[in-house]
C-alpha cells in the first residue's frame, strides 16, 4: 500500500514538473532566495516608491465616493493593498507594492486597515500619507445592518452567515452590530488615533459630515497634507463627474442613528471609557 502510494506522488510530481516546464516557469531552486527575505522587499519598497496616499477608512463611511473623485484627481497608479474581503482582514499585503514599485507614486483606496507595528512599519518604508476616514457610530450602526440585509453578511469586523441573520429579527440584528461589530471600529479608531503615526502628523483625519457639508475642502485638505497641487478647475471638474458616476454618494443617511434604541446607545459609549485619552468626538461621542 504505501509502495503504491509513493508510486503515485511520483507520478503526481513529474506531471505537476511538466505542467511548470509547459509556462516556462523558473524553479524554486533557480530563484534567488533574498527575493523571499523581507529584508530585501523592504529595501526594494524604500528605494522605488516615493510617495503613497493610503485611504484608510472605517466601514460605512462613505469612502467608496472618495475613493473614485481622489483616483480621478491624482491619476497615480492605484494598488489595492487587500487580496481579499469578506471575512478576511484587510491586512497589507506586499505583493501589489511589488508588482508596481516601478512607479514612485501609489494610491491605495479605502481599505478596513487596523493600525499595528507591522502596518507603521510598511508605512514608513514607502512614505505613506495616511487618511483616516471616519463616521458617526450611531448612523454606523444604522448603515451596517443595511449593508448585511441587502448586500453582504460577510465582513472582517464579526463572523455571520447567511443562515443565522435570515433567522434573526431587526432587534437582534441592531444588538448583533452593536455587540459584535462596532468593537471592532473602537480597535480601528483608537488604533490610528494612538499611532506614533497619528502623533508625527502622518496621518490625516477626515469624516463623512466633512464630507457631505464641504467635500471640495475636504479634498483640498487631502491635497495640502500629500504636498501635492491641485487647481480648481481640475476639483470642479472631478466634482461634477462624481456627481454623475454611482459612487453611493447620495446613500448614505446622516443623522438616523440617534433612532436608535438607548439600550443600545448606552452599550456604545460604554466602550468607549476603556479608552479615556482619546477623543471619540468624531465619531459622534
Amino acid at each position: 500500500m504505501i509502495k503504491k502510494s509513493k508510486q503515485a506522488l511520483s507520478k503526481l510530481a513529474k506531471k505537476s514538473q511538466g505542467v511548470i516546464s509547459g509556462l516556462n516557469l523558473p524553479s524554486v531552486s533557480d530563484v534567488d532566495p533574498k527575493v523571499y527575505d523581507y529584508q530585501f522587499v523592504d529595501k526594494v519598497l524604500k528605494t522605488k516608491i516615493d510617495k503613497h496616499l493610503f485611504l484608510v477608512c472605517a466601514p460605512k463611511s462613505g469612502s467608496t465616493w472618495l475613493s473614485h473623485v481622489v483616483e480621478e484627481l491624482l491619476d497615480w497608479p492605484s494598488v489595492r493593498l487587500a487580496p481579499s474581503f469578506e471575512h478576511r482582514e484587510q491586512e497589507i499585503d506586499l505583493l501589489p507594492l511589488l508588482r508596481n514599485s516601478n512607479a514612485p507614486k501609489v494610491y491605495s483606496s479605502h481599505q478596513h486597515c487596523r493600525y499595528s507595528l507591522y502596518t507603521e512599519k510598511i508605512c514608513r518604508l514607502i512614505n505613506s500619507h495616511i487618511v483616516l476616514q471616519v463616521r458617526d457610530i450611531f448612523d454606523t450602526v444604522y448603515s451596517y445592518v443595511d449593508h448585511m440585509n441587502k448586500e453582504s453578511v460577510r465582513v472582517p469586523a464579526g463572523f455571520m452567515n447567511d443562515e443565522i441573520w435570515s433567522k434573526m429579527d431587526d432587534e437582534a440584528k441592531f444588538s448583533f452590530v452593536v455587540d459584535m461589530i462596532i468593537p471592532w471600529y473602537f480597535n480601528f479608531y483608537a488604533g490610528w488615533m494612538t499611532s506614533p503615526l497619528r502623533q508625527e502628523g502622518k496621518v490625516h483625519l477626515i469624516t463623512y459630515q466633512d464630507l457631505k457639508e464641504d467635500f471640495g475642502g475636504v479634498i483640498k485638505g487631502i491635497f495640502n497634507f500629500m504636498d501635492e497641487p491641485l487647481s480648481d478647475d481640475k476639483l470642479n471638474n472631478a466634482i461634477s463627474a462624481s456627481n454623475q458616476a454611482n459612487t453611493r454618494k447620495n446613500k448614505g443617511v446622516a443623522g438616523r442613528g440617534q433612532g436608535l434604541p438607548k439600550e443600545l446607545q448606552a452599550r456604545i459609549r460604554r466602550y468607549a471609557t476603556y479608552y479615556p485619552d482619546v477623543d471619540f468626538t468624531p465619531l459622534g461621542l
